[in-house]
């Protein structure tokens, strides 16, 4: 009897580990069964983390372009605007240039107007004077003509009285 208890607890040990090894089987056999479903999970994460990974990789690759033409378009436009403010610079300085230049012949009007007005005044001076001169000249045109005419008239004076021994000795 001994023997046959120790038999039938050993059988019931034996039935007790085979129900354990089956037990230990299914767990392990779900615990496989969640790591394979945690596995597929891990890895359709891993493939959507990797798609997002490259569309975010092409995102950043557009904007970093972008943030190129910006940047360039910035520079040209920086460019321009230097560009056109040394242009207006220089159109003040032609413009100053040009008051200037028109300052200058304002000044040379004014100046060859009261040259004009002082040389017509000095004109008019030199036109009287020559008037004068010329009345001058024909008054002493005039004594000229009389004087001829009185040396005439003595030379006649002259020739009679000349004459008149002349015709003292003739006579008789």
């Amino acid at each position: 009897m001994a023997s046959s208890r120790f038999g039938e607890r050993l059988q019931v040990e034996a039935e007790r580990q085979r129900e354990q090894a089956v037990t230990e089987k299914n767990r392990v056999q779900d615990m496989i069964g969640r790591v394979a479903a945690s596995l597929s999970v891990l890895n359709d994460f891993s493939t959507r983390l990797k798609e997002n990974i490259a569309t975010t990789r092409t995102i950043s690759q557009e904007i970093t372009a972008a943030f190129t033409q910006l940047t360039t378009s910035i520079e040209t436009q920086t460019r321009s605007i230097t560009d056109l403010n040394e242009s207006i610079q220089e159109i003040e300085q032609a413009v100053e240039s040009l008051a200037a230049a028109s300052a200058d012949m304002k000044a040379l009007s004014d100046n060859s107007v009261r040259l004009t007005s002082s040389g017509r005044a000095e004109a008019l001076n030199l036109s009287e004077k020559m008037n004068r001169v010329q009345g001058v000249m024909e008054q002493s045109a005039a004594i000229m003509d009389e004087l001829h005419a009185f040396n005439e008239k003595i030379h006649e004076i002259v020739e009679a009285i000349n004459q008149i021994p002349s015709k003292r000795s003739c006579s008789p």
